[in-house]
């Protein structure tokens, strides 16, 4: 007959095996001081739901904290990254209909960048530093404007690049 684990019985005269296949001897269960209680185990709550561990991007965590429904939810993700990093940063939403809510702090954003100065604007959107701001403010007009018309900056140091198309600009002028 088997064992309760469903394993053969070992032959006559053989010890039987180590259980869930540990060797023989004391299992050590952590490597803590000898007698010391092991610390304790706290799941983590993906594993709760049987889920795999994985950390929220802040526009999941905040969709998630705040209870946003999918079309909620799509308007905020259907936004710049610039206005929605700006949703986030006001914090919790508060109120009966939060969908209202949202909506009504993505257009008071919109609305403030609207009338916001074109340079503070694309110092932002761009993430430049104070020396690149500091340079597109000292440019001539119709330079700093040629440098906007140019767009979004691309690249790891977007301040070397605005700064960049500084130097490209002005000899034209």
């Amino acid at each position: 007959p088997a064992s309760p684990r469903g394993q053969p019985p070992p032959p006559p005269g053989q010890p039987p095996p180590p259980p869930f296949g540990f060797p023989p001897g004391p299992i050590p269960m952590w490597p803590g001081p000898a007698g010391a209680p092991p610390p304790p185990v706290v799941p983590h709550p993906a594993s709760a739901r049987g889920g795999r561990m994985r950390s929220l991007s802040p526009l999941s965590e905040f969709v998630r904290a705040n209870g946003l429904d999918g079309r909620a939810e799509q308007m905020l993700r259907d936004e710049s990254a610039d206005v929605r990093r700006a949703v986030i940063e006001e914090g919790p939403l508060t109120g009966r209909n939060i969908s209202a809510v949202l909506t009504s702090r993505i257009r008071r954003i919109l609305e403030k960048r609207q009338q916001e100065d074109p340079v503070d604007r694309f110092v932002r959107e761009n993430g430049l530093d104070e020396t690149a701001e500091q340079a597109l403010r000292d440019a001539p007009e119709d330079v700093a404007q040629e440098v906007l018309k140019e767009g979004t900056i691309t690249g790891r140091n977007p301040s070397a690049v605005l700064l960049s198309r500084l130097r490209r600009a002005r000899p034209k002028h």
